[in-house]
């Protein structure tokens, strides 16, 4: 699932999700529209806070589509 898809299912902004993980919501953004990557740390903390919704793979998938 795509990290968009995830927290619009929530119903959860991508300025609160930035705070529970410890980034900016710019980064989130960025992240969801595929125009950069999570770290490896980052990722496993979406996986974790996402109870494994949103993988690795799934957020690489959304880098490509962005490009």
């Amino acid at each position: 699932m795509l990290l968009t898809e995830w927290l619009e299912e929530q119903g959860l902004s991508q300025g609160a999700f930035a705070r529970q993980i410890g980034v900016t919501r710019p980064t989130v953004s960025f992240w969801c529209c595929g125009r950069t990557r999570p770290t490896p740390a980052s990722a496993k903390i979406i996986k974790k806070i996402t109870r494994g919704a949103v993988t690795a793979e799934d957020l690489q998938r959304a880098w490509e589509l962005g490009r």
